[in-house]
């Protein structure tokens, strides 16, 4: 997740600062895309990793549910950003954040090659 969301940061960057021309704009947009779709399938996958079972539902819906927010808010937040800043202002907000999701993940327990069961903190455990 942190490789996906660096990997996006810089895609979103370096569409802010060279996307000038048909070529580039559509190569660094499907690069960024890449990056995106990238980002929400490996969330997507691993975010009911996160969570006990008891609370695995509740936790993927609330991750789920701030992508949506974001998805609603974002346009209405670009907006006024393109007109201040131009395209580049729009992909160094993008670029932000995934620095925020880059961050944001350090905090996350390692998942890879684990159970859940492994992954449930003690005293999490279902009884029995």
């Amino acid at each position: 997740m942190i490789s996906a969301a660096v990997l996006g940061c810089a895609a979103a960057v370096a569409f802010a600062l060279f996307a000038h021309g048909t070529v580039l704009t559509l190569l660094l947009g499907a690069t960024f895309q890449f990056f995106a779709l990238l980002v929400n399938t490996t969330l997507a996958a691993w975010s009911p990793e996160l969570y006990p079972t008891r609370v695995r539902a509740l936790g993927t819906s609330v991750v789920n549910g701030i992508g949506n927010v974001s998805g609603a808010v974002m346009p209405l937040l670009a907006v006024p950003v393109f007109a201040t800043g131009g395209i580049a202002a729009v992909f160094t907000l993008l670029a932000a954040m995934y620095v925020v999701l880059a961050a944001s993940a350090t905090f996350a327990p390692e998942t890879r090659g684990r159970s859940l069961e492994e992954i449930t903190e003690p005293g999490m455990a279902p009884a029995g």
